[in-house]
């Protein structure tokens, strides 16, 4: 098993895996920062009597050894861990009066009440696929929902200021009504945090949602309410509504089961009114379950997406009008070695033409996750009329240095999960899609014209003959060019000069395979007709200072050599001819 020696085996007729049903309250956290994890696991024991905690664990073989299914990066797999859980050992401390008291032993890590062993043993698992407990340090809830259940995973942020917090409440709802996972993250201000009893850059489970509340017949207001738990099952709200505020009644206090402070301690369990939680909490997360429900389909299937393979892209047939939610997943990348770095990576959705079968039309949606982030999920609800599209993964700079290196790629599972049928084919992407797709990404992100958050900032700067797009986000710049010329070739020259470190700035010679370039200066030919991205400046230490400096200049120029795309210049930039993607033009 992994996760350390020293630890303590407890009885089997005392410690079972399951006494009863599984409750969030039997979730403890222990030293190590997985609130991330534990979170989602407390949410997961409140689905459906914990039927879907209970299926983690295969039917056990022998006493001390349990199998547990986890959901790696798409891929199902069973992970076997003893019930030997690493302890602190007894200590003696002094107390009052020179005397000495006995702190006993006690788990290390997760600790699951009523002397069960279910939640212990999921954190091993993970733990052991993961190398150790300490890889298990920091994360978020959507890299967690997606190990535990395999199921889409939505990470939204709440954006500073944001106007119409009614239409995020009513997603909130929604979710819920449909049995829908919910988890918080809180912001990392420690000292706004501390002040009001919460943890900063710490997450929380959402275990129910109370909408219209009024504290008596004639209360005039409809209060929003969230009901939250702190893994670490103790630290509490200080604030409206928390368990010693004076907008409880006694009868609201019985109709929804809060006890006082004075009647009940701490148990990390509290209410907060929405428009506290989104004033103190930034990104909630929504895991889709639908395990189940009738009619509701899911495709699954694996992918390469690395230096040496072929770009990638799946086929979807949508015979009626259906819901389908898309999701790209991969390893989360804690297990240490050549392999472990992950990829940046997500996806844009482009729908043929009607009236051209070979035709793309412009892109009608697009992923809202984040783009090159730690996240280990991409994912998007889309609605899809009767057609014919392609789901385009893209993936622009190798955030670990390891890939590079060894020039190995990364497996990347895909789901798809359907209101209606739909026939899923994996496929060759060819280069008029990969062109599209970044077209849309770069210059569009929302066919309705609305802003997809996250910072987003587009700019668009024309010429006579060129069309130059500068997409911002997260501290990341991509450009993407276009050449509208007929007979003339586009000389692009950039300079990059590294001010305070830990940017890697890139010179494209394909869409899914960057060739990093030193600092320095680099000169590339755009061929008449022809679009590409030209560049791409990625933060990849995102704990410490970073910065640099960029300067560039178009020029129309007269027809190029046949030698590919990047030439000259200081960067070493070498030729390939697949860099510049034929252009597609705007409706």
């Amino acid at each position: 098993g992994g996760g350390g020696g020293g630890g303590s085996q407890p009885a089997a007729d005392e410690w079972p895996l399951f006494r009863g049903e599984p409750r969030a309250d039997d979730v403890h956290q222990g030293c190590v920062g997985d609130c991330w994890f534990l979170s989602s696991l407390a949410s997961l024991a409140e689905f459906k009597g914990g039927k879907m905690v209970k299926a983690l664990f295969a039917p056990q073989r022998q006493t001390g050894r349990y199998d547990v299914t986890l959901w790696i990066g798409g891929v199902q797999k069973t992970i076997t861990v003893d019930d030997r859980l690493p302890a602190t050992a007894s200590r003696r401390l002094p107390a009052e009066g020179g005397a000495v008291m006995r702190v006993p032993c006690q788990l290390a890590y997760c600790s699951t009440a009523r002397r069960q062993l279910w939640a212990s043993l999921v954190e091993k698992a993970y733990a052991k696929y993961c190398g150790s407990y300490d890889a298990l340090r920091a994360g978020h809830a959507c890299e967690a929902f997606e190990v535990l259940t395999g199921w889409p995973v939505n990470d939204l942020v709440f954006e500073p200021g944001e106007d119409d917090l009614d239409l995020v409440w009513a997603r909130m709802l929604s979710s819920k009504e449909r049995g829908y996972l919910m988890a918080l993250s809180s912001r990392d201000d420690p000292a706004a945090a501390l002040e009001a009893g919460l943890r900063p850059a710490h997450c929380y489970s959402i275990l129910e949602l109370y909408d219209g509340v009024r504290r008596s017949h004639d209360d005039p207001r409809a209060h929003r309410l969230l009901k939250i738990r702190n893994p670490h099952g103790s630290g509490e709200w200080r604030g409206a509504w928390s368990r010693t505020s004076e907008l409880w009644t006694p009868e609201l206090r019985e109709a929804l089961a809060y006890r006082s402070g004075v009647e009940d301690g701490d148990d990390g369990v509290f209410y907060m009114a929405f428009e506290d939680v989104q004033r103190y909490f930034h990104r909630y997360t929504i895991c889709q379950i639908r395990d189940g429900r009738e009619g509701w389909m899911q495709t699954r299937g694996v992918m390469q997406l690395g230096p040496r393979s072929e770009l990638r892209a799946l086929s979807l047939e949508v015979f009626e009008r259906c819901t389908c939610t898309v999701t790209l997943s991969q390893d989360p990348g804690r297990v240490e070695g050549p392999t472990s770095g992950k990829v940046d990576f997500n996806f844009v959705v482009l729908r043929y033409g009607e009236q051209a079968p070979g035709s793309i039309a412009r892109a009608a949606f697009r992923a809202r996750s984040q783009f090159l982030t730690e996240h280990s999920v991409a994912s998007d609800e889309l609605i899809l009329d009767a057609g014919r599209y392609v789901v385009i993964p893209l993936s622009l700079v190798r955030q670990s240095p390891d890939f590079q290196a060894t020039g190995l790629g990364v497996t990347i599972g895909y789901s798809l999960v359907s209101s209606g049928p739909l026939i899923v084919n994996q496929r060759p992407l060819s280069p008029e899609e990969a062109a599209a797709g970044m077209r849309q990404f770069c210059t569009n992100p929302k066919a309705d014209g609305s802003p997809a958050g996250e910072q987003l900032r587009v700019f668009r700067h024309d010429s006579a003959q060129a069309v130059a797009y500068t997409f911002k986000q997260h501290g990341n710049t991509f450009e993407f060019v276009e050449n509208h010329s007929r007979s003339r070739a586009l000389k692009i020259t950039m300079a990059a000069q590294e001010r305070d470190g830990g940017v890697t700035f890139s010179a494209p010679p394909t869409v899914a395979n960057m060739e990093t370039l030193p600092f320095g200066q680099a000169a590339a030919l755009l061929p008449p007709g022809k679009s590409a991205l030209v560049y791409a400046a990625v933060v990849v230490d995102r704990s410490a200072p970073s910065g640099y400096r960029f300067q560039q200049s178009f020029q129309q120029v007269g027809p190029p050599p046949a030698a590919g795309l990047f030439f000259g210049g200081g960067g070493g930039g070498g030729g390939g001819g697949g860099g510049a993607l034929p252009m597609v033009q705007p409706p």
